[in-house]
């Protein structure tokens, strides 16, 4: 799909009740299904409906975006009957490249996730936690693993980022019991 349609799509859809099934270069057997909230010439940003319901953003490069198309079903039909988008707050993003998308994440002072979904058997990343600097071209990260544990000062390079969600239950739910110390003990038995 050339970048001008890709773009054309993205201003079609931005805005509307069009959930639209995306498509990336990266994963072509899988499909994430968005409300477009906004668009720059390289990052989009949407809104991830998933069972009738928002949750969260995720950021994405166009260059990676596949296939865009408008996903119509009933589904679709009982989100916007039941107004989905009605009531969420659109995040103000600067989506003119990651270190701009960065530092405006970075103000919100949330959990966000980043993510390589690119060559999975050799550097695909999952990473968990907050946005600690900024720097030219890579992100300095403090992440939490599924234990809790911290891993501080992970270096990210932006050519290296797939996606970026955040709002989303996951990030919002880890951030809430990481915030109170909590730590969990398990039986592995």
């Amino acid at each position: 799909m050339k970048k001008e349609k890709k773009l054309k799509c993205l201003e079609d859809f931005k805005g509307t009740y069009n959930l639209c099934q995306c498509l990336f270069d990266y994963d072509r057997n899988f499909s994430h299904y968005y409300y477009v909230i906004d668009y720059s010439e390289k990052l989009f940003i949407g809104a991830c409906e998933e069972d009738f319901l928002i949750n969260g953003f995720r950021i994405h490069k166009v260059s990676d975006l596949d296939k865009i198309k408008i996903f119509n079903n009933v589904s679709t039909a009982i989100n916007e009957k039941n107004r989905i988008l009605d009531g969420v707050d659109n995040p103000d993003i600067d989506l003119s490249s990651w270190k701009e998308t960065l530092k405006s994440l970075k103000k919100l002072n949330h959990f966000v996730i980043i993510q390589n979904e690119k060559d999975a058997y050799r550097k695909q990343f999952f990473c968990l936690g907050k946005i600690k600097k900024i720097k030219k071209s890579k992100v300095i990260f403090t992440h939490y693993d599924v234990n809790g544990s911290i891993q501080d000062n992970v270096d990210i390079p932006f050519d290296e980022i797939t996606s970026i969600t955040f709002g989303d239950r996951y990030s919002k739910t880890w951030e809430e019991y990481i915030s109170k110390s909590f730590r969990f003990t398990y039986d592995t038995q």
